[in-house]
This record gives C-alpha cells, sequence and structure tokens, in this order.
C-alpha cells in the first residue's frame, strides 16, 4: 500500500489540480491543499485497497462531496486501477479509469 503522501502526489503528476479556494480560511495555499487531504471520502478512497480484495469496486457513501473531492476520486479511480463508486445525496457516480459516469455533472 502506497503510503498518503505518494498516493497524492502521483495523483497530482497525473493531472489534478488541487482546488485551494474551496478552503475558506484565509491561509496559506500550500496549507489550505494539506487541509484538502483530510477529506473522508479521498481517505476511505485511499484506504480501501488495503481491506478489499482487488478486482472489488470501492463504495463510498456520502451526503455532500466537495468539487476538489470529486476531481481527486476520478484521479483516484485511474492511479489505484479501481472502481470507485460514490452516492451522494441525489445520485450514484461510477469512476472508471480517470472518468465519471456523470461526465463530471455533479
Amino acid at each position: 500500500m502506497k503510503s498518503l503522501a505518494v498516493l497524492f502526489d502521483q495523483i497530482k503528476n497525473a493531472g489534478h489540480v488541487p482546488q485551494a479556494e474551496l478552503v475558506l480560511v484565509e491561509m496559506d495555499k500550500a496549507l489550505k491543499e494539506k487541509h484538502l487531504h483530510h477529506h473522508n471520502e479521498r481517505i476511505a478512497v485511499a484506504f480501501s485497497p488495503i481491506s478489499m480484495p482487488i478486482g472489488k469496486p470501492i463504495i463510498v457513501k456520502k451526503n455532500l462531496i466537495c468539487a476538489d473531492c470529486r476531481s481527486v476520486i476520478k484521479f483516484m479511480s485511474k492511479v489505484i486501477g479501481r472502481i470507485v463508486i460514490v452516492r451522494d445525496s441525489s445520485r450514484f457516480h461510477y469512476f472508471v479509469n480517470g472518468s465519471c459516469s456523470g461526465k463530471d455533472y455533479w
């Protein structure tokens, strides 16, 4: 299992640009990006491969998911090579190899 920092570096190298403006507290941009890394849904996806059999899709249920987490989950599906299914308050989203079944509609 990759460390969380290594995984987020790989996601950034794959093309993810963190949306630091979503953190509304006044602080340095790098610190805002670090705060985004601690959102539950991205941590759940990052650590799921530890306890799940290879080939099983990762399923996350969360009532609200920020735009940056949606973007990160897209890149995670590509980097970790797993299908990720996210259930928000109104629909399901299937992330496969870096793309979303909802064509990025959230």
